[in-house]
């Protein structure tokens, strides 16, 4: 989780950029696509930022809008900034490596966050939320390799094309096609840097059976080829694998 305090991060969420300046907090699953540095036309960016293994309770809090896949947004208006910020600094006092109870205050520090985000995100109540839609989401996310079409998902939860269709750009925004695109394209950028899997293998992974296409729809989302992909950013995942749960 990070929260910028200074200057301006561009985040690329596959779905949209995103350019973070002092107050926006960002969530980022291990499943998400880990490509965030300075933006250009910034001098310099700070944030603060913790890594956590979140339990059942601090993501009973969480209802940040989806910017991307496995990625959050949320950003503190000015009166709740200063004790966001607080709380991220104060994380720096525990070592959750140190012992039990150095985890579990970090934790509880951590929820309090999300509480206090809670406070001021949209509820959760207002998002059109059907449990057929997270059925369709957990679906196409187990069969991210197959073809599946919007028929073979729509049967799979009980919903003609259309209705699913229909519900389905409500809740995201996005088709279910190109929903599934987006996570394919995720999951590709994992294997990218945490694998020595050939290119042409990552594409028959996640469903694609022709390389160049994959390629192709790689560069137009990520705006980068695979091989340039992952010449540029195996360095810096190696460099979040040594630093976990700091910050």
């Amino acid at each position: 989780m990070n929260l910028s305090v200074s200057g301006t991060g561009h985040y690329n969420c596959i779905r949209r950029e995103l350019f973070a300046e002092p107050g926006d907090m960002v969530l980022l699953s291990p499943d998400a696509m880990y490509d965030y540095r300075r933006a250009q036309h910034a001098s310099h960016w700070t944030h603060d930022w913790v890594y956590f293994q979140p339990d059942s309770r601090i993501l009973d809090w969480l209802n940040w809008p989806e910017v991307g896949p496995h990625i959050y947004h949320l950003k503190a208006p000015d009166a709740d900034y200063p004790a966001i910020k607080a709380l991220f600094e104060s994380t720096l006092d525990f070592d959750p490596l140190a012992d039990s109870r150095s985890e579990a205050l970090l934790l509880n520090i951590i929820e309090q966050i999300f509480i206090r985000c809670a406070r001021f995100s949209a509820p959760a109540g207002n998002d059109p939320t059907d449990s057929r839609i997270t059925n369709a989401m957990n679906y196409i996310n187990s069969n991210l390799e197959k073809s599946l079409t919007v028929e073979d998902i729509a049967q799979h939860v009980q919903l003609s094309k259309t209705r699913l269709s229909s519900m389905f750009k409500a809740r995201t925004g996005s088709t279910l096609i190109s929903w599934r695109e987006e996570r394919r394209i995720a999951k590709a950028s994992r294997l990218l840097t945490r694998t020595t899997l050939q290119i042409q293998e990552i594409s028959k992974q996640i469903g694609y059976e022709d390389p160049l296409y994959f390629s192709r729809t790689f560069s137009r989302l990520v705006g980068c080829s695979p091989r340039i992909y992952r010449q540029s950013r195996q360095a810096t995942v190696n460099q979040f694998d040594n630093a976990i749960l700091k910050s």
